[in-house]
């Protein structure tokens, strides 16, 4: 278990490869392991866990990266969304390696182009409404910076809420899971959202002015 983060790991020991190996089949998994663990394969064995590198999209859309609001394909006007944001979807619970970068170039080029041409045939009334949807925004980033850093009251500690959440999502919704595992686990998630309205911050260091 890694002292820093309380997480479980294994060892991949490259060793038996030998340097001249690593160096030509392997040299950024080399380099990246000496940045960031101080660590050379070389000589050492590599402390790994299972992660997930890849967010499946969760933003539902049609064939074009359009938006649907829901599961009758009603259109949400003026949103489009396209590789990893998007569910369009190319694939099933888990992908399939480098599915992410088609789907980025493939519907890259599909929403972007549907896009363009909605926004070339869009009336010019739609221009009175973007100096207030950026007020809009700013205003909901305050309100949501506001309500976190400048709360007085609260009793729990949102790196302990985000300790619960690693370790709910590590045991039930990792690459095998079933039923009543992700039943568990979506109740944990209530809960910690929940309790995550009590948080309070206690660094507050660099928030006093903000632009």
């Amino acid at each position: 278990m890694d002292e820093e983060s309380g997480l479980c790991y294994v060892l991949l020991d490259l060793r038996h490869l030998g340097e001249e190996k690593i160096n030509k089949r392997l040299p950024m998994i080399r380099e990246i392991v000496i940045k960031t663990l101080g660590i050379d394969p070389v000589d050492e064995p590599i402390p790994v866990r299972p992660a997930m590198h890849y967010m499946m999209g969760g933003i539902r859309t049609d064939l074009y990266g359009q938006v649907l609001l829901d599961g009758v394909n009603t259109r949400v006007p003026n949103l489009w969304a396209a590789g990893e944001a998007a569910n369009v979807s190319v694939h099933g619970a888990n992908r399939l390696g480098s599915n992410s970068l088609s789907e980025c170039l493939v519907w890259g080029r599909l929403t972007g182009a549907a896009a363009a041409k909605y926004a070339m045939s869009a009336p010019d009334s739609m221009l009175e409404y973007s100096g207030d949807i950026a007020t809009k925004v700013a205003n909901e980033e305050s309100r949501i910076f506001d309500k976190l850093l400048h709360k007085e009251v609260g009793a729990e500690n949102p790196y302990a809420i985000r300790e619960e959440l690693n370790r709910t999502m590590d045991t039930y919704v990792y690459v095998f899971r079933d039923k009543s595992g992700l039943e568990e686990a979506y109740s944990t998630i209530k809960r910690l959202r929940e309790r995550f309205s009590n948080v309070r911050i206690e660094d507050k260091a660099g928030t006093t002015t903000r632009t």
